[in-house]
């Protein structure tokens, strides 16, 4: 809920600090932290940040923006 709160309002959010995890990932959840993961470590940090950013939006969060904005995002969230 915060992830969701945070990527709909980023201009009142200025941190967020997950203490808590899931339970048990599901499949793609577990794919998606793996790749993240990954190309976190492998310096490849705005590519990273795609999946992650996927992780947060609904497909209409992500039917709304433009390509520019949406890149913005991307960009702030890596």
């Amino acid at each position: 809920m915060a992830v969701r709160a945070a990527t709909q309002h980023p201009g009142r959010i200025t941190a967020l600090v997950l203490t808590a995890g899931f339970a048990v990932a599901d499949p793609v959840l577990s794919l998606t932290a793996q790749l993240i993961a990954f190309l976190g470590r492998s310096g490849e940090l705005t590519t990273a940040a795609r999946p992650a950013c996927l992780s947060c939006w609904s497909q209409t969060e992500l039917a709304e923006p433009s390509a520019a904005e949406i890149d913005a995002r991307v960009a702030e969230t890596r």
